[in-house]
């Protein structure tokens, strides 16, 4: 880590200093960058998630991973790996009350306990590891990951039987760069070519298949599940854009909305009760929607909006030092509190502010 050489600091007042309080719901709109650290890694920091007890786990281009509190500048461990680490899923806890987590280097994925403190060899592909999600939603997948591949491929692996049980070129050779696993569908994407696979896992059978390039959507390199999953999020560079699941059609362009390259659903609702999701962009920001539905009276011009998304939020990386580097990746705390990694190498911390005196408020390490 580079030598600590400033730390600036402002007293800010959060809704919820512990980390681990269970909240229902949380004010987005209040959210500021109270806590920030420069030079994380020795190089892109491509990937984070949450651990337990208000630390969070991070996996770089050095080949680190290094496990952080918060609001602390030094890494509480750390472990290197042979290869740069592009992503991590966490699965869960144990009935051993240990954490488990899923991190990919290159074409291998590596099983790692945090209890242990150690990382175990689970399975080598034939071609790079490109993207990864868990299964969510689906009785009896709890254990299952599905993966996408450099050249096209969709592979399901079964984490407890070490074997993989679905495998299906179904990219035309392009690059998957994106995977959503939400309700019945598992949502794959390649921004080279335009194509969205919808698979319902439920019924073990493709849903959908089109090309966004059809409807001037370039290069999808993002997607969220929205509404029951009825609406599909894409994401390219120049827009986000809302398609319906079912017609596989573009319903609504939203304006304003450029260069972002991941979204992320939100565990915690907003204060009306509205599901949220956010976007990262190439440009340092993390934006913030909540899925909202416009309230109808049933006059003409009033009806109910269902492709509608409400901003409530657009937080700079670093707070107000800011960065114009991409953000790579968040991890969500159990009281809603965000933390961001970037490819400057940075964490930033996002949490809900009370109070006006705490606006812009933010600690970093130079």
């Amino acid at each position: 880590m580079a030598p600590e050489t400033a730390l600036r600091a402002r007293v800010t007042s959060v809704a919820s200093p512990d980390f681990n309080e269970q909240r229902e719901k949380t004010n987005y709109k209040n959210f500021t960058c109270t806590f920030a650290i420069k030079n994380a890694h020795e190089g892109r920091i491509n990937c984070i998630a949450y651990v337990l007890n208000g630390t969070v786990i991070t996996g770089g281009a050095d080949k680190m991973l290094r496990v952080w509190s918060p609001l602390d500048p030094k890494p509480l461990g750390q472990l290197e790996d042979d290869l740069a680490i592009s992503h991590l899923v966490r699965m869960g806890k144990t009935s051993q009350q240990d954490v488990t987590l899923l991190y990919v280097a290159s074409k291998v994925i590596r099983y790692l306990s945090i209890k242990q403190q150690k990382a175990l060899f689970l399975y080598r592909d034939d071609n790079e590891i490109t993207a990864i999600t868990k299964i969510n939603g689906i009785p009896g997948a709890d254990a299952v990951v599905s993966f996408g591949t450099a050249n096209g491929f969709v592979q399901d692996f079964h984490i407890k039987h070490k074997q993989i049980i679905r495998r299906a070129k179904l990219h035309r050779g392009a690059k998957v760069a994106a995977m959503v696993s939400q309700g019945n569908y598992l949502v794959s994407a390649s921004p080279a070519n335009g194509l969205i696979v919808i698979y319902n896992y439920k019924l073990h059978q493709l849903h959908r298949e089109f090309s966004t390039q059809d409807q001037l959507i370039k290069s999808p390199s993002a997607l969220h599940l929205m509404k029951g999953e009825t609406l599909l999020a894409v994401a390219d560079d120049r827009t986000l854009s809302i398609i319906d699941v079912e017609k596989t059609s573009v319903e609504k362009h939203t304006p304003g909305n450029t260069q972002l390259t991941r979204l992320f659903r939100l565990p915690l609702p907003d204060t009306q009760g509205g599901p949220v999701f956010a976007g990262a962009t190439s440009t340092g920001q993390l934006k913030l929607w909540s899925e909202v539905r416009l309230a109808g009276d049933g006059k003409p011009g009033h009806e109910i909006d269902p492709y509608r998304i409400e901003t409530l939020k657009v937080l700079k990386a670093g707070g107000m030092q800011g960065t114009t580097d991409e953000i790579t990746d968040i991890a969500v705390m159990p009281n809603g509190a965000i933390v961001a990694c970037g490819a400057d190498k940075s964490l930033s911390l996002y949490e809900e502010k009370k109070g006006s005196d705490a606006a812009c408020a933010c600690c970093t390490l130079f």
